[in-house]
């Protein structure tokens, strides 16, 4: 368990007492007029950035902050255990104009590996800063970084006038305005059974803007598992982006500022999820790589087949896929799945993500059957489908790819049952020539895959075309 110490002081003789050793440093960045200030640190015997599992970010917001304007704030050696978006916006709220925030500790100074890494990227905290409304007047090196990942850094801002947005870490509490927000952009509710669905119990984590106290831009980021190269690693994937009409049109506005800073704190190597990704439309793709925020690596086709009656020597039979009592049979046909996908990056599909995505989603319906040999009764695809007006979708599957004909035959024949002309589903071009079966008619949509690229992540060019990706995988399909 981590906390974190706020002790006020009124001159900098008893700054230097509490810094102990660390005066020193702290104080010739200092003006010596300064009287107010409060020291955040961590006491004594605490965790070590990382140690025994802990990776938590405080908020500071219940620290108990002495009354404003403050000369100076210091955080010494426990930035690693604050989130850096709710630090950064009290500081600049109790501080004077022109008063000083000093950062004291080490810093990640370059990421080369995918393990989590719980010290922040100086690089990344001075860009945040600057964006809160500070301006670094003197970075000093207090270790050489050499060839090390890590260094330890005197950072002292200075702050300036206040700017035009600002960022804030999304919080329970703010589920009703967000709601609020993406009604005037989408044009319906979201309930909050549904905000709960996306960003309950850590599921997802998002960054608002704010113009003069009101939301006015909202990102968040869904985590999901994927498999890679056969190793399971952490992903994130964009949604729910939305500005207020009257705020957009800048480039680097609030748009920009939410990828930038939600990518920071979210993705890349160290960071705790290796990729990002989002499901975007050629405009906004063009912003994006103006912007050097993303790639594209691929973009989604449509297949659509008209609905057929199974023909009655079939080899394959349906019937409902219930969860959880069929899990054990999703998890076989997901680890065949897997064995086939070994070369391309898929999000995981077992039975307990299945039923999270399909079974307890708050506001489609999907019907889930199974596919299985008539005489054997070995399953052979697991099919997840919702039907609209005329047609029917196929969302998602689990199989072998070698069951490709049985799965479209079977969603063919489901369409039928339930009237519907047509069978359509989505997959990433570059994974397209698995649905190659039955005479598709196929088209290319104007939905692209933008990789994250801000932070550093696996190359984009090893990713090209090598996502494995249906309907299922968007937030709102």
């Amino acid at each position: 368990m981590i906390s974190v110490t706020l002790q006020p002081f009124s001159a900098g003789q008893e700054l230097a007492a509490l810094l102990g050793d660390r005066a020193a440093a702290v104080l010739a960045a200092l003006p010596p007029a300064v009287c107010t200030g409060a020291l955040i640190s961590l006491p004594h015997g605490s965790p070590a950035p990382g140690a025994d599992g802990v990776h938590a970010r405080l908020t500071s917001d219940t620290l108990p902050w002495p009354a404003a304007p403050l000369d100076v704030v210091v955080v010494a050696d426990a930035l690693w255990s604050l989130e850096p978006l709710a630090l950064l916006n009290q500081a600049f709220d109790r501080l004077a104009d022109g008063a000083r925030l000093v950062v004291l500790g080490e810093f990640s100074v370059r990421r080369t590996r995918l393990e989590y890494e719980p010290l922040p990227l100086v690089s990344h905290f001075v860009a945040q800063a600057e964006r809160a409304g500070f301006k670094l007047v003197e970075p000093q090196a207090l270790s050489p970084a050499g060839e090390a990942e890590r260094a330890r850094f005197l950072l002292v801002f200075e702050r300036s006038a206040a700017p035009r947005w600002r960022l804030h870490t999304l919080r329970p509490e703010d589920a009703p305005a967000m709601r609020r927000l993406f009604e005037a952009a989408f044009g319906h509710p979201m309930s909050q059974a549904l905000w709960e669905w996306k960003y309950g119990d850590g599921r997802g984590h998002a960054v608002w803007c704010a113009a003069d106290g009101d939301m006015v831009g909202h990102l968040g980021l869904m985590r999901r598992t994927a498999i890679w190269q056969g190793e399971q690693i952490a992903i994130s994937q964009y949604g729910d982006a939305m500005i207020r009409a009257d705020q957009r049109g800048e480039m680097h506005g609030p748009y920009f500022l939410m990828v930038s800073t939600l990518t920071e704190l979210q993705i890349g190597r160290g960071s705790g999820c290796v990729m990002g990704f989002a499901f975007v439309f050629e405009r906004q793709m063009r912003k994006i790589e103006y912007l050097k925020l993303g790639r594209r690596i691929d973009h989604m086709v449509q297949y659509e087949w008209p609905s057929q009656q199974r023909r009655a020597f079939a080899s394959w039979a349906t019937r409902p896929l219930v969860l959880p009592t069929d899990a054990a049979c999703l998890d076989r046909l997901w680890t065949a799945m897997q064995a086939d996908l070994r070369n391309v990056l898929v999000g995981m599909r077992d039975a307990a993500y299945w039923r999270q995505r399909y079974v307890d989603h708050p506001a489609i319906r999907y019907e889930l059957h199974l596919v299985y040999h008539r005489w054997t009764r070995r399953p052979l695809a697991a099919l997840a489908l919702k039907f609209e007006q005329e047609r029917a979708v196929l969302v998602d599957w689990v199989a072998p790819l070698r069951a490709t004909p049985a799965i479209i035959e079977a969603g063919r024949d489901l369409a039928q049952r339930s009237g519907k002309a047509t069978l359509h589903t989505w997959i990433t071009a570059g994974q397209s020539a698995a649905l190659q079966v039955a005479s598709p008619t196929v088209h290319d949509l104007d939905v692209l895959i933008h990789y994250a690229t801000w932070t550093p992540t696996p190359d984009a060019d090893a990713m090209h075309g090598r996502w494995w990706l249906t309907m299922g995988d968007t937030d709102y399909l």
